[in-house]
C-alpha cells in the first residue's frame, strides 16, 4: 500500500509550493498578491496530486463517517519567527533571537 508515501509526497509539495511563494513575497518587500500566488501554487499542486493518489480505488458506498469534533484553539505556547539573510553572522542571528524571546514579556 503507497499511501502513506503519496500522502507524504503531497503534504512535501505543499509545504514546498507555500515556502516558494513566501520566499518570493519576502524578496518583492511583502509587495504583491500573496493570496493569488498562493492559490496558484496550491492549484499545481491539486492539479498534480488531485486526482492521482485514488487512481484505480472504486469509491465506496457506505455513508461517510460522522464529522470529527471541531477543532480546538489553544492559547498555550508561543512561536517565534524569524527572517535572517544567508550571510548574516550566526551571532547576530542568535542575539537577534535571544533579544526577542526576553523582550517577550
Amino acid at each position: 500500500n503507497d499511501d502513506p508515501l503519496l500522502a507524504e509526497v503531497a503534504a512535501s509539495a505543499v509545504v514546498t509550493a507555500h515556502n516558494h511563494v513566501l520566499r518570493r513575497w519576502l524578496r518583492a518587500g511583502g509587495q504583491g498578491d500573496v493570496e493569488a500566488q498562493l492559490d496558484h501554487a496550491f492549484s499545481i499542486v491539486r492539479k498534480t496530486f488531485g486526482t492521482g493518489i485514488g487512481a484505480g480505488r472504486t469509491l465506496s458506498t457506505a455513508p461517510p463517517p460522522a464529522p470529527a469534533a471541531p477543532a480546538q484553539v489553544r492559547t498555550q505556547g508561543e512561536v517565534l519567527v524569524a527572517v535572517a539573510r544567508t550571510d548574516a553572522p550566526l551571532d547576530e542571528v542568535m542575539r537577534t533571537i535571544e533579544e526577542a524571546l526576553r523582550n517577550k514579556q
